[in-house]
């Protein structure tokens, strides 16, 4: 019975210890601290997480030592402005890619904008490493959203289009050297030509009208859902008429071309 007694008493003691240990130890603080480094000792990414997700600002850095990125979460969530440094993509050797004439291949470009609960939302704007202004708009809950704009690297604009909720929609105006014009054109990729028109649901539709740098129509037409529909026209630069056409459902049914007057 003794024996029993002072079993129990030892094992009382003993959780009185424990509770007293447990008790009188340091809080773990949910904030813990997050560095990241390369193999030459120079930073990676600093940041905190908060009970297990990131949480604040990230930084990240190349191997250079460059900034590469400031982006903002919300135990977990991408939220908050962010900002982000990279290399314009190249569209080279890929012969599927459409070239984007509006890029400037090997720049480093600057992307800035604000998440809301993990989703792009607000304004947006990229910039050329000069500062100058490459992209401007608006998202609304990730969707291109209004007017957007696109300029090259010495300021000149190359279009500005219309979205709404990530589709265009509405006028829209692009200055390229690609022309919706005749296929043996000599004109195409020597003439900056200006296109104008409309756009429902990513699709052409309704009038149509390129120009050339003077400001004479270099053709003229319309579109329903991206075809070419009813009567076009091609113009020379001199305005002088240089082929007709018409169109039902996107099939051209006929056509006539003129030759320039000599003395023009």
């Amino acid at each position: 019975m003794i024996k029993w007694m002072s079993l129990i008493l030892i094992v009382v003691f003993l959780s009185s210890c424990l509770a007293l240990s447990l008790d009188s130890a340091t809080p773990v603080s949910p904030i813990q601290p997050a560095v990241g480094h390369y193999s030459n000792g120079k930073l990676r990414f600093k940041g905190e997480y908060y009970n297990g997700y990131r949480h604040g600002a990230w930084t990240d850095w190349n191997g250079n030592g460059d900034t590469i990125s400031i982006v903002n979460y919300d135990q977990g969530k991408l939220s908050g402005s962010f900002k982000i440094w990279e290399l314009e993509k190249s569209y080279e050797g890929n012969p599927e890619s459409t070239p984007d004439y509006a890029m400037d291949y090997g720049e480093i470009i600057i992307k800035e904008g604000y998440y809301v609960n993990g989703v792009i939302n607000g304004g947006f704007r990229v910039s050329y490493s000069s500062g100058r202004l490459k992209e401007s708009g608006r998202y609304n809950k990730g969707r291109k959203d209004g007017e957007w704009t696109k300029l090259n690297s010495i300021g000149d604009t190359l279009h500005i289009i219309n979205y709404s909720l990530g589709a265009r929609k509405g006028l829209f105006t692009i200055w390229s050297y690609y022309s919706h014009g005749l296929l043996n054109d000599a004109m195409r990729n020597i003439v900056n030509i200006k296109h104008q028109g409309i756009y429902k649901f990513n699709m052409l539709n309704g009038n149509y009208v390129e120009s050339f740098p003077n400001g004479k129509v270099k053709c003229a037409g319309a579109y329903i859902e991206d075809n070419r529909e009813g009567d076009w026209i091609w113009y020379f630069e001199t305005g002088l008429i240089k082929e007709t056409a018409v169109y039902k459902l996107g099939q051209l049914i006929r056509s006539e071309k003129f030759e320039e007057a000599k003395g023009n």
